[in-house]
């Protein structure tokens, strides 16, 4: 196992990793966590428990207060009905509404107070200038869904935010189909931050976060699931495309960011010119990696645990497989600070990086492509296609153990005899009728 003190990558990793407590601004029932020169204070399973339970109550007096403010407003306006679990939102309805498909709330946020378990949040397309904090906990067999009835159409663009776009801290919560749009907020730090136990970031577009560049120790990232610091588990990315996060020299700003345990899959991750695409850090060990098309960022993919939050464990019991790396300016797939030696890499296409692999522990990896991927359109200044070509050496290249069982499409995988690497399956083209 590699010393904590070993040098990480140019701009120290170690130092530059992200602190979600530093991320996030006070938002209803978080406190603000000021960043200071004594050392961070862990905290006790007991002051966690606390933590969330004060956290639950402050939710449920916020959704009472909007319950009895919204039965106070003019005369006749109804009660939001939450019968049938669905809430729906659209840009011509009004958050004194029900909630009701014939009379829709008009903000996210006010769905978010008024979700409980089970409550599907369906929001109909249209630009939302708002942030979302939701927090109202689902349960194993009624998580909170938010979805936007079209994906990618309804689209989250708020003005002059900073912080994250969307906070969740809540349990059982799924945010699926989503355009995450930060470029009318060149300051804000995050797309979606989610901490909680159980929680699914999938199939959202998320881009132009952290516009002005910023290098402080805040850091950013497009998605960062942030569940270490409360001791939070199965924290799951599926799905999305990031892309334009930070500028050139944001040593300190990411992709995707994981400091728990859970699943990276299926995400187009490209032309992030901060630091890395995919990392780990923290508390992060127990993750999938698979089935990642990264490109054009600094580094592509990167393993590794420090400044724990729980306890001093390396990132270990990690798989990245079945992924594409390719383009990324200083390194393809690295591990950095403390790492475990029971990580597997195997079957991944690592290729034109400025250094293909870094590995700790005398590990070694299995299975590797060391060739051009052959996607349908990657030339500069062109609309870039990252599906591949019929010819492309990732075309039944795969390993079944920890492919997902759909590609970024929805497609089944494998199609042939093997599932292909990265986050698209090859299919020929469908002949016109």
């Amino acid at each position: 196992m590699v010393d904590e003190d070993t040098e990480m990558l140019p701009g120290d990793v170690s130092e530059a990793a992200l602190h979600a407590e530093h991320l996030l601004g006070c938002r209803r029932n978080k406190v603000p966590l000021a960043r200071t020169s004594q050392p961070r204070r862990r905290l006790s399973r007991i002051d966690h428990h606390a933590a969330k339970r004060a956290g639950r109550a402050a939710g449920w007096l916020v959704r009472f207060a909007s319950l009895l403010s919204a039965a106070m407003l003019a005369a006749g306006t109804a009660a939001p009905a939450l019968s049938g679990g669905r809430l729906h939102v659209s840009m011509s309805g009004s958050d004194v509404n029900e909630g009701t498909a014939n009379a829709p709330l008009r903000t996210i946020q006010r769905a978010a107070d008024l979700a409980q378990p089970g409550t599907t949040v369906h929001v109909a397309p249209g630009v939302y200038d708002e942030t979302i904090h939701s927090y109202i906990d689902g349960t194993v067999d009624a998580p909170v869904r938010f979805v936007s009835d079209r994906q990618k159409a309804a689209v989250i663009r708020p003005s002059a935010a900073d912080g994250a776009i969307w906070e969740n801290s809540a349990d059982h919560v799924i945010i699926e189909g989503f355009e995450i749009d930060g470029s009318n907020s060149p300051a804000v730090r995050v797309g979606i931050a989610a901490h909680g136990n159980h929680i699914r970031v999938r199939s959202n577009k998320v881009h132009h976060i952290l516009q002005e560049g910023a290098n402080d120790s805040n850091g950013g990232a497009g998605i960062v699931l942030n569940g270490g610091y409360y001791g939070e588990v199965d924290e799951h990315a599926v799905g999305n495309e990031v892309h334009h996060i930070g500028t050139a020299g944001s040593n300190r700003v990411h992709g995707i960011y994981h400091q728990s345990t859970g699943s990276i899959v299926n995400n187009l991750v490209h032309s992030n010119p901060g630091l890395i695409g995919i990392v780990l850090w923290h508390d992060a060990k127990d993750v999938t990696i698979a089935n990642n098309t990264v490109c054009g960022n600094a580094v592509g993919i990167s393993v590794g645990s420090g400044d724990w939050y729980q306890m001093r464990a390396p990132a270990d019991n990690v798989t990245v497989v079945n992924n594409l790396v390719y383009d990324n300016a200083s390194v393809g797939i690295q591990e950095h600070g403390v790492t475990g030696t029971r990580n597997v890499y195997r079957n991944n296409l690592v290729y034109g990086n400025g250094v293909n692999w870094s590995l700790q522990n005398g590990l070694t990896h299995h299975g590797t492509i060391s060739a051009d991927p052959g996607f349908v359109r990657y030339a500069a200044g062109e609309r870039r296609d990252y599906r591949l070509l019929p010819n492309s050496p990732a075309i039944d290249a795969g390993t079944a153990a920890g492919a997902p069982p759909d590609d970024m499409d929805g497609l089944r995988r494998p199609y042939g005899a093997a599932p292909d690497i990265g986050a698209y399956e090859w299919r020929p083209a469908r002949s016109p009728d």
